[in-house]
Parts: C-alpha cells; structure tokens; sequence
C-alpha cells in the first residue's frame, strides 16, 4: 500500500488514521493503477479488506489528505523523489523509506536495505538533492545518519 502507515495516526505523515477501505480507494484512484492487491496474514485481514465492496463512497473518502500541509513536513522525507536523479547513482527515496520502516522495527525493511546495490555510505555529499528537496530534508545529514544506522 503506502509508504508510511497510515492505519496509526502517530506515525502518518497526515496526523490522521485512515482505514483499510481508504487506503484502497486511494490506491485505486492513482493514474494507470488498476487493482490493489493488499497484503493478507490471516481471515481477519481478509474481511477487512473485503469491507471495500460494499464500502459507502462516505466510507471511501479520503478528503482529510487535502488538509496535509507541506510546511508541517519541513525537514521530514516524504519518499517524493524531488531529490533524484542522484549522481551517485543513489535511490533515495528508497534508502529513506527503508531506513524510516526500520526504525519501526520492520525486518523485512532492514534486509532489503541491506540487499539494495547503493546503500546510504555510497552518498558523495554532494548536496544535489538538497537543492531539489520541496521539504528541504538535508539528505546528505541523513545518509550519513542512515549509514551509520545500518552499519554500511
């Protein structure tokens, strides 16, 4: 689904928790997307997102997005890719979302970051993709903090 999580309103980028049947329909409602396929670990996962059939366009609205403000996320990545291209050949984006998951305790994050052919110590601190960050994240900070993290 997203990159962040949007089921907790602690830790959206929004401040507000949005529902399975939310997600879905923004998912859905995104250019040359066609199907949504969420992940499942048990039945009661499976009848969550099946509400979405029968789901109200009440239900689906997720107008509160509208109310996100840029100024609010000054200095957080948003995995927007404004950075890129990086020279160094970097996904940024990627690198931050990993790094971002982890400290959510997310192994399977923390091992595709350890998989990835660019890591964070690859960064050349070049300051391109501070220059084109909307956010003004100091990328080059952060890779340094990422690296550091992950020990690579």
């Amino acid at each position: 689904m997203l990159p962040f999580h949007p089921l907790d309103a602690k830790k959206s980028p929004f401040h507000h928790a949005l529902s399975e049947v939310q997600c879905i329909q923004y998912a859905l409602d995104k250019p040359a997307v066609v199907t949504v396929l969420p992940g499942v670990r048990n039945l009661r996962d499976l009848q969550s997102i099946l509400n979405y059939l029968n789901a109200s366009d009440e239900a689906r609205d997720y107008s509160v997005l509208g109310s996100f403000e840029a100024i609010k996320q000054q200095g957080k990545c948003v995995y927007c890719k404004h950075c890129h291209p990086c020279p160094a050949g970097l996904d940024i984006a990627l690198i931050n979302k990993y790094y971002d998951l982890a400290l959510l305790d997310d192994e399977l994050a923390k091992d595709h970051y350890h998989h990835l052919a660019k890591k964070a110590s690859d960064c050349i601190q070049c300051a391109h993709c501070n220059t084109r960050c909307p956010f003004r994240v100091n990328q080059m900070a952060r890779m340094n903090e990422i690296s550091a993290y992950f020990g690579e």
